[in-house]
Formats: structure tokens, C-alpha cells, sequence
């Protein structure tokens, strides 16, 4: 599920908060605006 998917990306090391803020906001611009 995409809540599991986002647990596991923001407990893991793989990427900085920055970098989980520009992913977050691109899908939803392609959720929201495709």
C-alpha cells in the first residue's frame, strides 16, 4: 500500500527530508494536475 510505502521510505536511510519532500510533492502534482 502507498502508507506502507511511505513508512518504509521515511524510516529507512535512503533519502534526506529534503529529498522525501520533493518526491511527496511531485506524485501529487501528477495525481492532482495529469
Amino acid at each position: 500500500s502507498y502508507e506502507h510505502l511511505t513508512n518504509y521510505l521515511e524510516q529507512g536511510d535512503a533519502f534526506t527530508k529534503e529529498e522525501l519532500e520533493a518526491i511527496y510533492y511531485k506524485n501529487a502534482c501528477q495525481v492532482y494536475f495529469s
